[in-house]
C-alpha cells in the first residue's frame, strides 16, 4: 500500500509556484506513483530507480545544478548515498537509524503524513518565503 498526503502535494505545488523543480526518485515502479506524479505535473520522475547516485547525477546533468545545489528527502538505506552528496537532505521521523543520523533535517511528520510538505515549508522560509500554516 502506497499513501500519499494532500499536505504533500500542496508542498510540490508551493514549491513549483516559485521555481523549484520537484523530482520522484524510487526504487518502485507502480503505476500509482506514475498517476501522482503525472497529477503534481513532476516531470523529473525516475521509477525503478536502484542507483540512486546515478540519478542525482542524471538530474544534475538536466537540471543544470550541482549536488549542493539539491534537495533530497529520503528514509531508507537505499538513500544514504544520495543523502550524503547533496546540500540539504531530510527524512521523515519514521526513517531507519541510519538515515536519521545522516540527514540535516529530521521532519516531525512521518512518511505519506505530510513530511514532504514538512520539508518543502522548511526551504522555503529558508529562502525568505512566508511562513503558511499546514492545511
Amino acid at each position: 500500500m502506497k499513501r500519499y498526503s494532500i499536505r504533500d502535494g500542496m508542498g510540490v505545488v508551493r514549491l513549483q509556484e516559485r521555481g523549484i523543480q520537484v523530482g520522484i526518485v524510487t526504487r518502485e515502479k507502480t503505476p500509482i506513483v506514475t498517476r501522482r506524479a503525472e497529477k503534481l505535473k513532476i516531470t523529473l520522475l525516475y521509477e525503478g530507480a536502484t542507483d540512486k547516485l546515478m540519478v542525482l547525477r542524471e538530474v544534475a546533468g538536466k537540471t543544470g545544478l550541482d549536488s549542493a545545489s539539491i534537495a533530497f528527502i529520503g528514509d531508507d538505506v537505499n538513500d544514504l548515498e544520495v543523502l550524503e552528496e547533496v546540500g540539504l537532505s531530510a527524512s521523515p521521523r519514521d526513517a531507519v537509524p541510519a538515515v536519521l543520523s545522516k540527514v540535516h533535517y529530521v521532519c516531525s511528520r512521518s512518511g505519506g503524513n505530510g513530511a514532504f510538505r514538512e520539508f518543502a515549508d522548511f526551504i522555503l522560509e529558508a529562502q525568505g518565503h512566508r511562513k503558511e500554516p499546514l492545511l
